[in-house]
C-alpha cells in the first residue's frame, strides 16, 4: 500500500517532465520545419550528375573504340609511339637539361609559329635529345598537342611526304578534339562516297590541319633526323624533305623543331628559324658514364682496389669523346673488358679520339668473343645493316634465333634480347 501511495505521489512531477519534453520536441520540430527542404537540392544534384553521365556516354558512343581505331588506321599507316617510348627509355636521367634551359629553346617554346633548327655531329645524341624534348613538352602543365617524326632512311613508309604528314595528323587527332572531329568528318565523307574509305592526298591533310589551326592555339612538331628524309624519291619529282618542312611552317599554330647533321642547309626548307648545336656536354657525358660504369660488376670490384680509378676513367673518356655519346659508350664498353687495375690503365692509355679507330676496335672485340657469342654479335649487326626496313624486337629475336636447318621455331629456341645486345659491343 505504501509503495502505491508513493507512485501516485510521483505522478504529478512525471507529468510536468513529460510536458516539458513535449515542449522541447515541438520547438525542435518548428526549427526543422523552418529549414529549406533538401530534397530539391538533392534532386538538382542528381539531375546534374545524370546529365554529365549522358553527355560522357554520348561522347563515347560518338566515337567508340572500333570506329576510332579504324579511323586512325585509315588516317595514317605510321604509328610512332612505340619508337618514342623506346628512345626515351634510353635517355639517361639528368642529361640534356641544358637544352631545356637554353635561352634559344625557351624562346622557341614560348613563341607560336616559330622554328628551331638543332644540328649536331653523328653520335652527339640528337635523337635521344629529341625524345627528351617530346616527353618534356607532353608533361607541361599547359600542354599543347605534340607530334613527332623519327626519320629513318630504311623505312620505306617514310619515303613520302604524305605518309609523314599523315603520321603527324594522326598523332594530333589523338590529342585534340577539333582535329579528331575534322578527321572523322573526312573519314565519313570518304565512306559515303566509296565502299571503303580512300586515303587523303597531301593537300587534303594540309587542308584538314589548316582548317582547324584557327581553333588551336599551339601545336608542337618535332622532326628528328631531317638528313634521313629523302629529297627525291624514284619516279617522283617532289622534294619530300622540302614539301614536308615547308608545309609545316605554313601552319601558323605550329612550332617546329628539327634535328639534323650539320651538312643540311635549313634555309632551303624553312624561311625563318633559330639555331642550336646539339652536343654531348661534359656534364652529360659524366652522368652517362657514371651510370654505365656502375652497372659492371667487374669494374665495381676493380674500382674497390683503387678509389681514384673510376674518376680517371670518366675524365679520360670525356676527353676522348669529342662531344659524342656514341664515342663515350663504345670506349666505356672497351674499358669493361679489363680484368685488373693495371689493365684498366693500359686501356685508358690506348683510347683513340678517332671514331674510325673506335669502330675497328669494337668490331675486333665482337668477333673475338668466345664460342657462339662472336658469331651472334656479327649476325645481329648484319641484320641491322642489311634489313630493308626497321625490325620490331620480336622480329629481330626470331631472325637471330633461327638456325640453318630449322623447319619450325618454338619458344625454347628464342634468345633473350639482353643476351643479343650484350654480344654487340655497344653498337646496338
Amino acid at each position: 500500500m505504501e509503495e502505491t501511495k508513493k507512485l501516485c505521489g510521483a505522478i504529478p512531477s512525471l507529468v510536468i517532465q513529460i510536458e516539458a519534453s513535449l515542449d522541447q520536441i515541438n520547438t525542435i520540430r518548428s526549427l526543422v520545419q523552418a529549414l529549406p527542404d533538401p530534397s530539391n537540392e538533392i534532386a538538382s544534384i542528381s539531375q546534374g550528375i545524370s546529365d554529365l553521365k549522358i553527355a560522357a556516354s554520348n561522347q563515347e558512343s560518338r566515337y567508340d573504340d572500333s570506329d576510332r581505331k579504324e579511323m586512325l588506321s585509315w588516317l595514317s599507316p605510321l604509328s610512332l609511339e612505340a619508337r618514342q617510348q623506346q628512345l626515351f627509355e634510353v635517355h639517361q636521367r639528368g642529361t640534356g637539361e641544358w637544352l631545356l634551359h637554353h635561352e634559344t629553346f625557351q624562346k622557341w617554346k614560348s613563341t607560336r609559329g616559330s622554328s628551331l633548327w638543332c644540328s649536331g655531329i653523328p653520335g652527339a645524341g640528337k635523337t635521344i635529345m629529341a625524345s627528351f624534348v617530346v616527353n618534356t613538352l607532353r608533361l607541361d602543365a599547359e600542354a599543347a598537342p605534340v607530334a613527332f617524326v623519327y626519320a629513318d632512311y630504311k623505312d620505306h613508309l617514310q619515303q613520302s611526304s604524305v605518309n609523314l604528314l599523315s603520321a603527324i595528323t594522326r598523332q594530333l587527332a589523338m590529342q585534340n578534339p577539333a582535329i579528331m572531329e575534322a578527321a572523322f568528318s573526312q573519314y565519313r565523307k570518304r565512306l559515303a562516297d566509296n565502299y571503303s574509305a580512300s586515303s587523303l592526298t597531301f593537300a587534303e591533310y594540309f587542308g584538314l590541319l589548316q582548317h582547324v589551326s584557327a581553333k588551336i592555339d599551339r601545336i608542337f612538331v618535332i622532326v628528328d633526323a631531317v638528313d634521313e628524309i629523302p629529297e627525291t624519291v624514284e619516279n617522283r619529282d617532289t622534294n619530300v624533305r622540302y614539301e614536308l618542312l615547308h608545309t609545316l611552317t605554313q601552319l601558323d599554330c605550329v612550332s617546329l623543331l628539327c634535328t639534323s647533321r650539320p651538312h643540311v642547309d635549313a634555309s632551303l626548307y624553312i624561311p625563318t628559324f633559330s639555331t642550336l648545336t646539339i652536343e654531348a656536354k661534359d656534364e652529360d657525358v659524366r652522368n652517362f658514364l657514371e651510370e654505365t660504369l656502375s652497372t659492371s660488376r667487374r669494374l665495381k670490384s676493380i674500382f674497390s682496389h683503387d678509389t681514384s680509378l673510376k674518376e680517371e676513367v670518366v675524365a679520360k673518356i670525356i676527353q676522348k669523346a669529342s662531344g659524342m655519346f656514341l664515342m663515350a659508350r663504345l670506349q666505356a664498353e672497351e674499358v669493361k673488358t679489363a680484368l685488373s687495375v693495371r689493365q684498366v690503365r693500359m686501356l685508358l692509355g690506348k683510347l683513340s679520339g678517332r671514331l674510325a679507330d673506335v669502330y675497328k676496335k669494337t668490331m675486333d672485340r665482337i668477333s673475338d668473343q668466345p664460342g657462339v657469342e662472336g658469331k651472334l654479335g656479327l649476325r645481329a649487326l648484319s641484320w641491322v645493316a642489311y634489313v630493308k626496313r626497321p625490325l620490331t624486337v620480336s622480329e629481330f629475336v626470331h631472325a637471330l634465333s633461327l638456325e640453318t636447318d630449322d623447319d619450325t621455331l618454338d619458344e625454347t629456341s628464342l634468345i633473350d634480347i639482353p643476351i643479343i645486345l650484350g654480344t654487340c659491343g655497344g653498337l646496338l
